[in-house]
């Protein structure tokens, strides 16, 4: 599965912009083995809810005796983020590959 992802010149915004780049940040992050977020919002809140999922993950996995789905890593990502929408300036999309469905986004 292949998620592509606009990049533009970091030092020639685009006009009419009102964003604000982090240009260390990697904006994929990986949750599984096969399971991959694109974060947005505030990068420490997104690598904060990319991580708590991740390893939720790893004990939903070994709990399962198999690897998670992509539905099952989308649902975590919707709770944390339900859960926590006060505190939190964060989306992420979930996407990825499982043994039931295949790639999924």
């Amino acid at each position: 599965m292949l998620l592509q992802l606009s990049v533009s010149n970091p030092s020639m915004p685009p006009p009419h912009s009102e964003s604000i780049v982090n240009r260390v940040m990697n904006k994929l992050s990986p949750l599984h083995d096969k399971i991959y977020c694109a974060l947005s919002g505030s990068a420490a809140d997104a690598q904060a809810m990319a991580d708590m999922v991740s390893y939720q993950l790893q004990l939903h996995s070994i709990e399962m005796g198999e690897a998670p789905r992509v539905c099952s890593a989308a649902t975590m990502v919707r709770n944390i983020s339900y859960k926590h929408k006060e505190e939190l300036s964060a989306h992420l999309i979930v996407a990825g590959w499982d043994r039931r469905k295949g790639g999924q986004v």
